[in-house]
């Protein structure tokens, strides 16, 4: 699932878009088996902004009104997530995805509507199909759903923690073992809103593509270590005809990740997970929302 924050300054100001969890990772190729039942819990830490270019700036809105000298604070991004997913005949599987946003300025800021937030986003229901093709080195997956508009959204303002509407998600997912400790993975995605919003606004359409390699040091080992390049598109947002100019990103980032699987009984497992990505390309629509480096560790466990 992929959830977006907006942050606005004016009711009628352009609306100012936060990327908070971009979360694009490499598929790992597993296949559930039937009654499986997984439960995870994610971390993400993560900073936006640029505080060079935004010490204070004098601009006028589409009415005319003047917003001289606001300073406008960067942002400190924690995204929590808990999901849970189950097993299913045939190769496929359901899940469940609930977060929850904390966004805090790192400065002083001025500009009205743009304040902390503490509020869960919106939840993600998906059904997934994957296939180890038979002896074959291959696997493939595909994947789809909703987002249900649980996110908190502001009456009259661009502030949301989700879409404010009921979305869908889309992926596909494939995997080529090269050796015992070796696989290459990719992945791609996309997200936008499926029926229109109270207030007629529309978050942007998302897609991301990922590539990658997975090394393990020991064949079936516990440890796994992944690099990844990743790419992300978000079109901007709009409501009624009028475009926020200055929502929208293009990003493309590289991580690195690792996974330890730290207990193991019979059908039931813990595995510690944690990934560092950073950007090295990026057009935003506005400088206050780049993307800086960030950081999430995590926890799942096969409790059936």
């Amino acid at each position: 699932m992929s959830l977006l924050l907006l942050l606005a300054a004016l009711p009628h100001a352009d609306a100012q878009a936060c990327m908070c969890a971009r979360d694009v990772s490499l598929p790992s190729g597993h296949v559930a088996r039937v009654g499986e039942v997984v439960m995870g819990f994610d971390a993400t830490s993560s900073y936006s902004g640029d505080p060079d270019t935004w010490g204070g700036f004098s601009v006028t809105d589409l009415h005319g009104d003047s917003m001289a000298g606001m300073k406008m604070s960067p942002h400190f991004i924690e995204l929590l997530k808990l999901d849970a997913s189950v097993g299913l005949p045939a190769g496929f599987s359901a899940a469940v995805s609930v977060p929850y946003v904390v966004t805090t300025h790192t400065e002083e800021n001025e500009m009205p509507g743009d304040v902390d937030t503490n509020a869960f986003g919106d939840t993600a229901v998906t059904a997934r199909w994957g296939k180890k093709l038979g002896k074959s080195p291959w696997y493939l997956g595909v994947s789809g759903g909703v987002t249900l508009p649980t996110g908190k959204v502001v009456a009259d303002t661009p502030v949301r923690v989700g879409k404010g509407a009921l979305g869908w998600v889309a992926g596909a997912q494939a995997v080529y073992r090269i050796s015992p400790f070796v696989a290459l993975a990719a992945g791609a995605g996309g997200s936008s809103t499926a029926l229109p919003t109270p207030d007629n606004y529309y978050v942007g359409a998302m897609a991301n593509g990922s590539l990658g390699v997975r090394w393990t040091p020991v064949e079936n080992g516990p440890v796994v270590v992944s690099f990844s390049g990743l790419q992300e598109w978000q079109d901007m947002d709009r409501k009624d005809s009028l475009i926020y100019q200055n929502s929208g990103y293009l990003s493309t980032s590289v991580a690195l990740g690792a996974s330890w699987n730290v207990w193991m009984y019979k059908m039931r497992s813990i595995t510690l997970n944690g990934r560092l990505q950073a950007p090295v390309f990026q057009i935003v629509g506005d400088p206050m929302y780049q993307a800086n480096l960030s950081g999430s560790v995590g926890l799942s466990a096969v409790v059936l």
